[in-house]
């Protein structure tokens, strides 16, 4: 029976960045999600590494909710997936640490570890217009590599009015220019919008963009 399947949107460079070059996010869609895609299980992070990164070769970010990456499941559960798997190059997975708001359960000590580990760490979703996912990134900042802008953040860019977009605008120029040693990524991108990304988004200093894709290929994972 299939419990989980796996789709992917690529990160595509549009600045000088490199670190992330080839990477794309591996998103997990649930049966139970009623089509949404939400993040990987404990149970789940050993089908990413054996099944998603080693057949392909290709680097993957994946997103975890603080509840389970602090779990105390989670650490071992990740290495006996690297014990299994011991030629992948761990510098080619990355975790983005997806919630709105907070820092429920926020342990230090388990991202410090990863890191030793070599494995990348990513914020998602961070939306700066809102205080507390500035609280967020304060928390995170000393650990992560990556910082991921929302989709809706995007679609203020490409659809709100005057005003938001150069609020908009002026928040990622200030980001971009305050954790200038940190890769950033605007998510929630059209194919077509690249061109116009590379230039506009470029010269505020966002390294990478995802590409949306409505329709995309999924495998699927057997249980």
């Amino acid at each position: 029976m299939l419990k989980t399947q796996f789709r992917s949107e690529a990160l595509i460079p549009i600045g000088n960045h490199s670190v992330f070059s080839g990477f794309s996010e591996l998103l997990c869609v649930h049966p139970d999600a009623e089509g949404f895609f939400a993040s990987a299980t404990n149970a789940e992070i050993h089908h990413v590494f054996r099944d998603a990164v080693q057949n392909n070769g290709c680097p993957k970010t994946i997103n975890i909710q603080p509840a389970a990456l602090f779990d105390k499941n989670f650490l071992p559960t990740l290495l006996r997936a690297l014990e299994d798997n011991p030629t992948i190059d761990r510098q080619k997975f990355c975790i983005e640490i997806t919630e709105h708001g907070g820092v429920s359960g926020f342990d230090p000590r388990i991202l410090q570890f990863l890191k030793d580990m070599g494995i990348r760490l990513a914020l998602d979703d961070f939306d700066p217009r809102k205080t507390e996912e500035q609280i967020r990134l304060s928390a995170y900042a000393p650990y992560i590599d990556m910082i991921k802008f929302p989709y809706q953040l995007m679609s203020v860019l490409r659809d709100g009015k005057s005003e938001n977009k150069q609020d908009a605008i002026r928040l990622i120029y200030d980001l971009c220019d305050r954790f200038h040693d940190k890769a950033v990524v605007m998510e929630g991108v059209r194919g077509p919008e690249l061109p116009w990304a590379k230039s506009e988004l470029a010269s505020l200093g966002v390294d990478y963009v995802q590409i949306y894709t409505p329709k995309p290929p999924i495998l699927a994972l057997a249980s």
